[in-house]
């Protein structure tokens, strides 16, 4: 869940838990899906146009096991929004 001032908290065996208790991953995980919430919500694609996402080395803590999710959500945000994606890991590209 997201509040007024865009504190993530995620629900666990019936109670909402900080968002700090999750691994760096997993932190790092929501807080790009809340950016790209925002900006979908910002920038309706039938309304206007939408400025690139810039994105510098996103996903630094995420373990092999979760990157090939990051990547395709990167690449659907890229149907609707030009991304700009910084990274210095071979890996990561």
């Amino acid at each position: 869940y997201v509040d007024a001032n865009t504190k993530v908290t995620v629900e666990e065996k019936g109670k909402q838990r900080e968002s700090d208790l999750l691994s760096a991953g997993w932190r790092d995980l929501t807080g790009i899906c809340l950016r790209a919430a925002l900006a979908e919500a910002m920038y309706p694609a039938a309304e206007r146009e939408r400025p690139p996402l810039i994105l510098d080395d996103p996903f630094t803590n995420l373990d092999d096991e979760k990157i090939g999710g990051a990547m395709h959500f990167l690449e659907e945000m890229g149907k609707s929004f030009q991304i700009l994606y910084f990274t210095c890991s071979r890996t990561r590209a």
